[in-house]
């Protein structure tokens, strides 16, 4: 099946996310309406501890966490896995998502993480 006919709709489900009229035109599209629609979310879908196996509440999650750190700030890796212990069961998954996605980086070595602007 080509994801790029395929509505947002079949993907995720129409469980009150609004994606029933949209239409992704290729898989590049697909991230770009799901970060606007969902910016406005906060910590409170932390309060599960579960990373969301649906892509709109994970991204949602995402953008929640990334909220935890500051920008132009450096943290250690334990300081990054305390952050991420309050909203995640599974941190290190977490931690690799939030870099993967773009909402942190870190140095080849692991040593210090940043929040990307």
């Amino acid at each position: 099946m080509n994801i790029d006919s395929v509505q947002l709709s079949s993907i995720y489900g129409s469980e009150g996310w609004g994606f029933e009229s949209l239409q992704a035109h290729n898989s590049s599209d697909l991230l770009i309406p799901l970060i606007s629609y969902l910016s406005p979310l906060t910590l409170e879908l932390c309060r599960d501890k579960k990373i969301a196996r649906r892509l709109p509440k994970r991204i949602a999650q995402l953008e929640a966490a990334a909220e935890g750190f500051e920008f132009d700030k450096q943290y250690t890796e334990p300081e990054v896995n305390d952050i991420l212990r309050e909203c995640f069961e599974d941190h290190v998954f977490a931690r690799r998502l939030l870099i993967e996605w773009g909402y942190l980086d870190r140095r080849q070595d692991g040593s210090y993480y940043w929040r990307l602007k």
